[in-house]
C-alpha cells in the first residue's frame, strides 16, 4: 500500500494541519490467484476461523443490537430514515472505530518514542451525513509539549498502522490534521 502525503497549509498555531491520505493498493495477477486457491482447495484449503467475530441482530425495523465478545451496544437510524434513533447509525459506529483506532495507534507511537503526551482527542467526519460516505476527515487533537516535527512523525506513523484506516479504499479520499489542545 502506498500512500501520498500532500504539503500541510498551516501550522497548529492557525488552524489543523491538513495530512490528505490517498491510497493505491497493488493489483493481484489473477492467475496467481488462482493458482493459490487451487492450491488451498487440492489440500483441504485453510480452515482457521476468523480471530475477530462480530455479529449484527436486526429483529425488526432499522434498529438492532452488535456484539464483539462479551459487549453489547445498539445501532439504529434516525427516525427520518425510519429508525426510532436509539443508537448510533452504521455509519457512525464505523466513525467510531475509526476515531478510537487513531488514537491508540498514536498513543502508541507516543508510548514507543517515549515521547510524553497527555490527552489525544480524535474527531471524524463523514461526508456527506447522511447516504454513501463520499470523503473522511479525521483531527487529531493533542496535549503535548513535544515539537511539531515529533508530532508530525507520531501522527504519520500512527495513521499508517491504524488498521481501521486500512480499511478504507482507494475511491473514498481521508484528510487527516492534528492540532494542539
Amino acid at each position: 500500500m502506498r500512500i501520498e502525503r500532500h504539503a500541510r497549509t498551516s501550522t497548529p498555531k492557525t488552524g489543523p494541519r491538513p495530512l490528505a491520505v490517498r491510497r493505491s493498493r497493488r493489483g493481484i495477477e489473477t492467475t496467481v490467484a488462482d493458482a493459490s486457491i487451487d492450491a488451498d482447495v487440492d489440500r483441504g484449503g485453510p480452515r482457521m476461523m476468523p480471530e475477530r467475530t462480530v455479529t449484527a441482530r436486526n429483529p425488526e425495523g432499522m434498529g438492532g443490537t452488535i456484539e464483539a465478545g462479551s459487549f453489547e451496544w445498539r445501532f439504529d437510524e434516525p427516525e427520518s430514515a425510519g429508525g426510532s434513533e436509539t443508537g448510533p447509525t452504521p455509519v457512525d459506529v464505523f466513525l467510531g472505530a475509526l476515531a478510537s483506532c487513531l488514537s491508540l495507534s498514536v498513543r502508541f507511537q507516543a508510548n514507543k518514542r517515549e515521547t510524553p503526551v497527555e490527552t489525544i482527542e480524535v474527531t471524524t467526519e463523514a461526508e456527506p451525513e447522511r447516504g454513501s460516505v463520499d470523503r473522511l476527515e479525521a483531527t487529531i487533537r493533542l496535549e503535548t509539549d513535544a515539537d511539531d516535527e515529533t508530532v508530525d512523525r507520531l501522527v504519520d506513523f500512527g495513521e499508517r498502522g491504524c488498521h481501521v484506516s486500512q480499511l478504507v479504499g482507494d475511491e473514498t479520499p481521508m484528510d487527516i490534521a492534528w492540532e494542539r489542545l
